[in-house]
């Protein structure tokens, strides 16, 4: 379990070019531009065919008919759950735009998944895990395409909406389920419980000078032996991963009051645990790229608000 920590960091540091035709559309624009679902297809086969170690497959189609992509990457071609579960491996799931104008994770884990399975860096982290990419969730929303979708944010030139096509939130609907779009990731979920879940996001209503925040549930909401897991080997690996790599971060917070951010900075929980798994969210600051003007708040402390930081009171606000 300890190499599914690393993951979150390359996810959030992997922004190198490479010189060659495996460029991602990302990398070609200098990072200032997204590929849309299609040209995001495209490249996903294109993996596929030049690499045994990607399967690119669907796990349901969406109101205005297009299919929900996913692609597995192991190395020893273990592309089923059951194949997996007949190995000694863990399942790590990156789930990349939940919302659809938050998408550095789908241009991340493209270029991850292109310097493992084609150059070949980094394959240690597939001795003993599979990971599943699903590299746009709200993809409906993704394809309502246009310049002034999240005008806080700092990239990319042209980005997704928030909500699907029925207007509804995906990242509000992981208990009530009324979306298609939830309603088939959930029965991706249950077939192969993943031991991880990484839920990229982005902020854009906020300037300060972390590069990424991250969320880890450790509220008494998630059982005590994934709690203690948390909070003793898995966030301590990412934190010092992150300050090795000179990634100024810190947990994910709200501001208190937006009208006036001297009131300080607090603090919520996730949203409840899906099938006692651990849930990790990452929120890369506006976008991935830096913004040098990002000093002007104070490192953030612990829950402001007259409570504690456990989840109690006002702060148990939900993240992301």
């Amino acid at each position: 379990m300890l190499r599914t920590g690393w993951l979150v960091l390359l996810l959030v540091s992997l922004l190198m070019a490479q010189p060659n035709d495996w460029q991602t559309f990302y990398e070609k624009s200098n990072f200032k531009r997204t590929p849309r679902y299609a040209e995001t297809i495209a490249f996903i086969e294109k993996l596929a065919q030049a690499s045994p170690w990607v399967d690119y497959q669907t796990f349901g189609k969406i109101p205005q008919g297009r299919d929900l992509p996913l692609v597995v990457l192991d190395k020893d071609g273990h592309f089923t759950p059951e194949a997996v579960r007949q190995s000694d491996k863990v399942v790590v799931l990156v789930l990349s735009g939940i919302h659809a104008g938050e998408i550095d994770g789908k241009d991340a884990s493209l270029m991850l998944l292109r310097d493992i399975a084609i150059y070949r860096k980094m394959t240690n982290l597939l001795d003993h895990v599979t990971v599943l990419f699903v590299p746009i969730f709200n993809v409906d929303g993704h394809e309502r395409f246009g310049p002034y979708n999240r005008i806080n944010q700092n990239g990319p030139a042209e980005m997704g909406w928030r909500v699907t096509a029925q207007n509804l939130n995906l990242n509000r609907d992981f208990l009530k389920a009324d979306a298609p779009e939830m309603q088939a990731f959930l029965r991706l979920f249950q077939r192969w419980l993943p031991d991880l879940l990484i839920d990229c996001h982005v902020t854009d209503g906020a300037d300060y000078q972390y590069v990424v925040t991250y969320g880890l549930d450790k509220s008494p909401q998630v059982t005590p032996a994934l709690r203690r897991w948390t909070k003793t080997v898995f966030e301590p690996l990412l934190v010092e991963g992150m300050e090795q790599a000179g990634i100024l971060t810190t947990e994910y917070f709200w501001i208190r009051d937006r009208k006036d951010p001297t009131r300080g900075l607090f603090r919520g929980v996730l949203s409840p645990p899906l099938f006692h798994r651990i849930r990790s969210g990452t929120e890369p600051h506006f976008s991935a790229h830096r913004n040098p003007h990002a000093e002007t708040l104070p490192p953030a402390g612990e829950c402001h608000l007259p409570h504690d930081s456990t989840g109690s009171g006002n702060c148990q606000r939900p993240l992301f």
